[in-house]
């Protein structure tokens, strides 16, 4: 059981340096994305060939493309938001991805809200409006962290369901396609009509070495990799333990930043004000305490339900 538990906190800490690799990629967000994602694509498709699982899935084939519309989305927001403002800035508003799918969730119809995810929520967004009360150079990078959190949780609520039918990897490839895709849409748009994107970075059509290295490591590491072991693993560790580690990663993101910055002189550890970080450890501490707050209001109603029905059909003495 150690085993699993180890590779669950190293494909964490792996997630967590995506705003670290992609501030060191000098390109602009929606290239990295298109050529990450290609990659990926590429990879996937040799791959499912190899292991024999490459199929066409009818008409939910499109409904795959099209969630990996959310995928760019989630993907280009991080990029900007990483590029604006930092790391650490990013990572903190990547955390509220937990508190969005529990808002979400009952809205498109995959459950209940719970009183306990209502009481972590308030204090997710206590923890907002306190970085945001202070004087917040990075207001606009910590607003496209909160969309991309926003993109994120769609995607994995739409993973959730479509997981129980369709194969992970086959789920990823479409995925990766159509974010592809709708990078390639972009990129094509910007050409023709200016030069830039989102940034207003030009558009290169062309990376350095260091660059394909680095976004290689995204499409291998972090895309491919990544996603499907924390699948695997599911069927090893409960789902609240896999919550609970995945609320790991802006500690880990930032420890890792902190880290690095002595080694590599390109990895600088942004300076913020003390209300960034009181907001900060209010907002994480809000996201890690979800998964318990959850539970314990769930053993709590369970054990409730247990009493009441003992009550009403006692058991007889022998």
């Amino acid at each position: 059981m150690l085993k699993y538990h180890l590779r669950l906190h190293f494909i964490i800490w792996l997630s967590s340096l995506v705003p670290l690799v992609v501030n060191q990629i000098d390109l602009s967000a929606t290239e990295i994305v298109f050529y990450r994602t290609s990659m990926a694509v590429v990879f996937l498709a040799i791959w499912l060939l190899a292991i024999k699982k490459f199929k066409w899935t009818g008409k939910k084939t499109y409904f795959l493309m099209g969630t990996g519309i959310l995928t760019f989305a989630y993907w280009t927001l991080i990029v900007l938001s990483a590029k604006l403002a930092n790391e650490a800035v990013c990572l903190i508003g990547l955390a509220t991805i937990p508190l969005f799918v529990s808002i979400l969730r009952p809205i498109l119809g995959k459950g209940a809200l719970s009183v306990g995810e209502i009481i972590t929520g308030l204090n997710a967004i206590f923890g907002i409006y306190i970085i945001y009360s202070s004087d917040f150079d990075y207001g606009l990078g910590f607003l496209l962290a909160l969309c991309a959190a926003f993109f994120g949780a769609l995607v994995t609520i739409f993973n959730a369901a479509l997981v129980k039918e369709t194969d992970s990897l086959v789920i990823t490839f479409y995925q990766m396609l159509g974010a592809s895709l709708t990078a390639f849409a972009v990129l094509l748009f910007s050409t023709f009509y200016g030069g830039v994107v989102a940034e207003f970075i030009p558009v290169k059509w062309s990376m350095n070495w260091t660059d394909f290295a680095l976004i290689f490591s995204l499409a291998l590491g972090v895309s491919v990799y990544a996603y499907s072991e924390s699948v695997r693993l599911m069927k090893y560790l409960n789902p609240f333990t896999v919550a609970m580690v995945g609320n790991l990663v802006p500690l880990y993101g930032i420890l890792s930043v902190i880290i690095l910055s002595y080694f590599i002189a390109s990895v600088e550890v942004a300076e913020m004000d003390f209300y960034f970080y009181a907001g900060g450890v209010i907002l994480v501490s809000a996201v890690v305490a979800r998964p318990l707050v959850i539970w314990y209001f769930e053993v709590y109603e369970q054990r409730n339900k247990n009493d009441k029905d003992s009550s009403q059909n006692p058991t007889k003495k022998k």
